[in-house]
């Protein structure tokens, strides 16, 4: 397989590239592998050590930490939706071909990145209020780890998916005849004086 200007792609690129492109266009696995990703962690003895970051925090500093995410995660969501926005509003004629061509998958690809940071902003109030640091620490803390993860794997997908539109949408259109702004060039004219 040849890659950009003729050169050969290494089997680990295209596996590489493979992975990429399964996981924008999976917008379902990011669930599963927040929660895989959380148990490992959690569970894992020498990595719970370095990961547990809320674990080691009196209740009120971790509910101040939950506050923080929730506020990304809110953000984040804002952010989506001006993306879907401005993604809708594009009118370009490779845009309307992207959307004609894999329109449902994008769509449900959008939808995805513009519920699920609400979701997860819903978690972590939940997990807030739940938290009330019964010893050693509440296992929740997992969960709003669990959930930043989702928002961290959301946000990499819309701004891949929102970079690559846009390089649609700025392509010049070679199929497009350029239009003279006027038939002959504008000039001035002075008024004679007197």
């Amino acid at each position: 397989m040849s890659g950009v200007g003729g050169e050969k792609r290494s089997p680990i690129r295209r596996a590489g590239s493979w992975v990429a492109d399964r996981w924008v266009q999976w917008w379902w696995i990011d669930v599963p592998l927040a929660a895989a990703l959380t148990l490992f962690f959690a569970f894992t003895p020498g990595v719970h050590a370095v990961f547990d970051l809320l674990g080691n925090l009196r209740l009120a500093d971790r509910r101040s930490i939950y506050t923080d995410m929730l506020t990304i995660a809110t953000l984040f969501a804002g952010f989506s939706t001006l993306a879907t926005a401005t993604y809708l509003g594009w009118s370009s004629r490779g845009v309307r071909a992207v959307r004609d061509l894999v329109g449902k998958d994008l769509l449900w690809l959008w939808l995805s990145a513009t519920t699920m940071p609400w979701l997860c902003a819903t978690t972590l109030v939940i997990v807030k209020m739940v938290d009330r640091g019964t010893p050693p620490t509440n296992p929740t803390r997992w969960i709003a780890i669990g959930t930043l993860i989702v928002v961290g794997e959301q946000l990499a997908r819309v701004i891949y998916l929102f970079y690559s539109l846009a390089m649609i949408e700025q392509r010049p259109n070679s199929q497009t005849p350029v239009r003279p702004v006027a038939s002959v060039p504008i000039g001035m004219k002075r008024k004679a004086e007197g």
